[in-house]
């Protein structure tokens, strides 16, 4: 399993800015979109190019966490 980090993604939801960071645990790059598929997170070429990855030694359940970037309000 691996941790994917991603910084300043686009959420797309009205009660947020438009960035935020998510952090991914799956095995591949495609589990990694098979979770983030029903959410509000639209990665693009971009996204992919500064993701940090981060790989375990334990087995860790496959999740998803949004970090919506609630701006200033």
């Amino acid at each position: 399993m691996k941790i994917y980090l991603f910084q300043d993604v686009h959420v797309s939801d009205f009660n947020y800015h438009s960035s935020g960071s998510v952090l991914v645990i799956a095995a591949t790059d495609g589990e990694v979109k098979a979770l983030l598929e029903p959410t509000e997170v639209r990665l693009d070429e971009e996204d992919w190019k500064h993701v940090r990855t981060f790989p375990t030694h334990q087995y860790i359940p496959k999740e998803v966490f949004i970090f919506p970037d609630a701006g200033c309000c």
